[in-house]
């Protein structure tokens, strides 16, 4: 998933992206995501943690470092089963 371009951080280090969850072929199980690549002492996290029906989900990324960071964005089926 990738997601915006260039985007300027708060003075608090925090930033957020607003993602569109869509299912296709009857999909309604719960999904969760998972972040890889952000920088040390960051903190993502996903608001609604799962969804199983179209919407929205934001992703909040606190503590950004500034610089350039490719942040991978991964769903996940069914987090209730792990």
């Amino acid at each position: 998933m990738i997601i915006g371009g260039a985007t300027e951080v708060c003075g608090d280090g925090s930033l957020d992206f607003d993602m569109v969850f869509n299912t296709q072929n009857g999909w309604n199980t719960a999904v969760g995501f998972t972040s890889d690549g952000q920088p040390s002492g960051s903190t993502v996290t996903f608001l609604p943690t799962t969804i199983s029906d179209p919407g929205l989900v934001t992703m909040n990324i606190s503590n950004l470092s500034p610089g350039n960071h490719t942040i991978t964005v991964t769903p996940g089926s069914d987090l209730s089963k792990h």
